[in-house]
């Protein structure tokens, strides 16, 4: 191995092998004639703290899975994962119950899954072994096609034999409540939080995991998906703030010395689509990321755009979103907005929405409407129809783990003739139109479940996700949402 640390790597890779022996993974055999083998090899990657110190050099072995043949090799392969929304609600209740938040990480958590398909992998890099000796795999592993599936299906399991119930939200989720001590768990692969309003009763859960699996006890949270967590009880607040997941973006894209902005668009500006593209497409593709809108041709003026957004990230790389227990945190309640044929180029509009829980946001979207509006009623109501959606699936969240305040959850919406319609839907030939699925909204007005309230257009807070606007309005609503 000549990587830089390669003693650490090589450790790491002894601990990995030593985990399979553990776990009973694998039996090495004669590869059977005519049988397909899967392939594997080494993935190597270092773990950081919240300070962004290495606190692990982590090797771990993965099947080739992209080789294996569907309805041989494996049947299914789906498995949930905890929602980033579940996550935040959940923490937002932590500030509000003063609840204690700990958390686990369950060790080669893959290996526990079990196989119902016969598998041959190839033995691993720098694994010494007989010519045409293979490994008969027992046990699931990283990157095969089933292997997630096998792992969820032993961790509901588990839960479910120590009396939890898995949420119907979020299948990830899973919570009790006896004698008054409520009890929450959010998975998400092999990390496991554990909320809790007692520390006895997450004592003993800790122990109870630690006999179903080989865990790593990471204390009170403090860093989850590249989120950093710092839990005050005395002020019963709880900030969430993503510090060393934007410093290193900044690095590896040479923004961290560069000049700042206070907002990360320029209002009014119009992003047009290019038949060819400008600038170098890697780079913008590297810089853009996950983003969908103007990937493969950009322009000038889109990376002009792309690291205006970047000088904003910089500018705001402390920022944080703050949940507050204390007794002038609401209840939920969400700012819904359209902006109207928002697109230049084909005329759609953005529906923007966003739910505040306890102090600060706990879901919100940016998103444009997949069909053309003729009014910016009809933009409207139909992002009503959408955040109504939202608020109904948080309203089964909550429900579910008891902390849902009654009554209908309120949508604050800045346009009157949209409010109407909700109320009371009149099919006349201006909205005749409007497609079956948009009218959600009129069903769970009937049913008490949502209400709507008027908001002046320069209190809703929601515009900030539909469009660029000036620093002053931007940073009023980035306020409202929580941030600062």
């Amino acid at each position: 191995m000549s990587r830089p640390n390669a003693v650490q790597w090589k450790i790491a890779c002894a601990q990995e092998m030593l985990a399979f022996v553990k776990a009973n993974l694998f039996d090495e055999v004669e590869c059977p004639k005519n049988r397909k083998v899967v392939g594997s090899k080494w993935v190597f990657r270092i773990k950081r703290g919240p300070n962004g110190k290495i606190e692990k050099y982590k090797a771990r072995l993965v099947a080739q899975g992209f080789t294996q043949v569907k309805g041989i090799d494996y049947t299914e392969t789906f498995a949930p994962v905890a929602k980033f929304i579940s996550i935040r609600t959940l923490l937002s209740l932590a500030a509000k119950l003063d609840l204690e938040i700990h958390q686990m990480d369950v060790k080669s958590a893959f290996l526990n899954g079990d196989l119902d398909e016969e598998i041959y992998m190839k033995c691993p890099p720098g694994h010494h072994a007989k010519e045409g000796i293979v490994w008969k795999l027992k046990k699931s592993l990283y990157e095969l096609k089933q292997a997630s599936c096998e792992w969820y299906k032993k961790v509901r399991e588990e839960f479910e034999a120590l009396g939890f119930t898995r949420s119907e939200a979020d299948h990830s989720v899973f919570y009790k409540n006896e004698n008054g001590a409520l009890m929450i768990v959010a998975v998400y692969v092999n990390d496991m939080l554990l909320f809790s309003n007692s520390m006895k009763g997450i004592d003993q859960l800790k122990a109870e995991l630690k006999d179903c699996y080989e865990m790593t006890d990471l204390g009170e949270v403090r860093c989850i998906l590249n989120m950093e967590v710092n839990h005050d009880c005395a002020a019963r607040t709880l900030t969430l703030t993503q510090r060393q997941y934007v410093k290193p973006i900044l690095k590896r894209h040479m923004m961290v010395n560069c000049q700042t902005v206070s907002t990360p668009m320029q209002a009014n500006l119009r992003l047009p689509k290019l038949l060819e593209a400008e600038v170098d497409v890697k780079n913008h593709q590297s810089a853009l990321g996950s983003l969908i809108q103007h990937l493969t041709t950009p322009g000038k003026v889109h990376w002009e755009a792309l690291m205006r957004v970047y000088r904003y990230l910089r500018g705001t790389v402390d920022y944080k979103l703050t949940y507050r227990g204390s007794s002038e945190a609401k209840d939920l309640i969400g700012f819904v907005d359209a902006d109207h044929a928002g697109d230049p180029v084909d005329r759609r509009s953005i529906t923007g929405y966003a739910f505040i829980l306890n102090g600060a946001a706990v879901s919100w979207a940016s998103k444009k409407q997949r069909t053309v509006a003729t009014s910016s009623t009809e933009a409207e109501y139909v992002a009503g129809s959408n955040a109504t959606k939202e608020v109904v699936w948080l309203q089964l969240l909550l429900s579910e783990i008891g902390q849902l305040d009654s009554g209908p959850k309120t949508l604050l919406i800045d346009n009157q003739s949209a409010i109407a319609l909700a109320k009371n839907p009149v099919f006349h030939s201006a909205m005749k139109h409007i497609g079956v699925q948009h009218h959600y909204i009129c069903e769970k007005f009937e049913e008490k479940v949502v209400s709507a309230e008027y908001v002046a257009t320069g209190d809703q807070v929601a515009d900030v996700l539909t469009k660029a606007l000036p620093r002053e309005k931007h940073e009023m609503f980035a306020k409202g949402l929580g941030l600062s």
